[in-house]
């Protein structure tokens, strides 16, 4: 096949490709399910880098030490538990004040700072408030830290 016959030839088919993705993008039974999107966030979320790691417990004889993302994971699983919510961006720091020294467990604190969705009707001010206590609740019984901040910012409503 010539160069001239081909050229108009791939013209037709990217015409066609663009007629059919525009159809498809306004077909309702073809967008995905919102539980589609959620699973790719998921996976998503999974594959971010560990960000920085945090002391949980130093001693004299060493340290254990965990990454914010694990942090960040488990407040993940807590928010989208919690009908009504959607996670979003996270992060955890220690808390201003909080010495690199020798420390027991259970006393090292950190702040988080959690973006979330909302279903449309939520009552935001009481599902913060108890997002805010599962957070703290979680967080000390399967890390052993203190969150001694948990700042949450509603920048979104979808709809359910």
């Amino acid at each position: 096949m010539a160069l001239d016959e081909t050229i108009p030839r791939l013209a037709k088919l990217a015409e066609a490709t663009r007629t059919l993705r525009d159809n498809d993008a306004e077909d309702a039974s073809l967008q995905p399910h919102h539980a589609v999107k959620d699973s790719v966030m998921k996976v998503a979320r999974a594959e971010v880098r560990r960000g920085s790691l945090l002391p949980v417990y130093q001693a004299d004889q060493g340290g254990i030490r965990i990454s914010e993302q694990a942090i960040t994971t488990l407040i993940w699983f807590g928010a989208d538990a919690l009908p009504g919510v959607r996670a979003r961006r996270c992060r955890v720091h220690p808390a201003p004040g909080t010495a690199d020294g020798p420390r027991p467990a259970g006393t090292a604190d950190i702040s988080v700072s959690l973006r979330i969705a909302v279903a449309s009707g939520t009552n935001i001010p009481r599902t913060a408030e108890l997002l805010r206590q599962r957070i703290i609740s979680m967080i000390t019984a399967h890390v052993g830290l203190n969150a001694k901040a948990v700042n949450i910012t509603v920048e979104d409503f979808y709809d359910v």
